[in-house]
């Protein structure tokens, strides 16, 4: 027999994260936030995208870094009926997610005028 569901289910269990992917192209490093709930992340287009070159110092990669992780969101696209959520998860049902690949490819051919 299973066990009843209740009214209000909460959360307790998730932790607030903040997420960012860095790629490398010979041309430059793209570095851009990602944002998601309970470790289902994607790039979030609300997010941060920076490009650095080549050449770029670790304390320049490390401030890009720390630059996308703070614009991460917990980010969920709409709430469930009878969910409690933390105050800090935001609802946005209009981010467009792509994947890394796709976001990459994008920011090249600007990058690069390709």
């Amino acid at each position: 027999m299973s066990k009843p569901i209740p009214d209000n289910i909460t959360y307790p269990d998730v932790v607030r994260g903040w997420w960012e992917e860095a790629r490398f192209h010979p041309d430059f490093y793209c570095v851009f936030t990602q944002s998601g709930f309970r470790g289902e992340t994607h790039i979030d287009e609300k997010g941060r995208e920076l490009y650095l070159p080549p050449d770029a110092s670790d304390e320049a990669l490390g401030g890009a870094v720390l630059e996308a992780m703070a614009a991460s969101r917990w980010l969920l696209p709409k709430p469930t009926a009878g969910h409690v959520y933390h105050l800090d998860v935001e609802f946005d049902d209009e981010t467009s997610y792509s994947s890394g690949q796709d976001h990459l490819l994008c920011g090249m051919k600007r990058c690069c005028h390709l």
